[in-house]
């Protein structure tokens, strides 16, 4: 709010206001930075859970295989003497 008084106290009063509403912009400019950037980390958190969760399911799916794998040849080996 502009004051009344054409003095410096008036003047003063007057950067002050504008000071003020300033620093309200940029805080609320860095609370909508700060909650943007909370939903892009919890999109990418979920993201990379997903990925770790494939990797693991296809680490346990190709351990499987190799195993599975390991005593096909046993059994061969036991039945094709040499």
């Amino acid at each position: 709010m502009p004051s009344k008084q054409p003095d410096e106290i008036g003047l003063l009063t007057d950067a002050f206001n504008q000071m003020l509403g300033e620093i309200e912009i940029t805080q609320n400019s860095l609370k909508k930075a700060h909650e943007d950037l909370e939903q892009r980390v919890e999109k990418r958190t979920e993201q990379l859970r997903q990925a770790n969760d494939a990797l693991v399911r296809n680490e346990t799916e190709l351990q499987q295989a190799k195993n599975a794998a390991e005593g096909a040849n046993r059994a061969k080996a036991i039945s094709w003497p040499t």
